[in-house]
């Protein structure tokens, strides 16, 4: 659920460029989050699976 909230997120940003309420300067900063957000939330969700075992 939530990495397709964070996805989500993205692909509003995309359609904002799409219709020029940003520019590709913000969106790739957004995308610069999005992919260090995600690479954490999978961290924590691996140790989450780990230690339920």
């Amino acid at each position: 659920m939530e990495r397709g909230s964070l996805n989500e997120t993205l692909d509003h940003g995309i359609i904002a460029l799409d219709e020029e309420y940003i520019s590709q300067e913000i969106l790739n900063k957004l995308r610069d989050k999005h992919d260090k957000t995600l690479k954490i939330l999978n961290g924590y969700i691996k140790y989450l699976q780990r230690s339920k075992g």
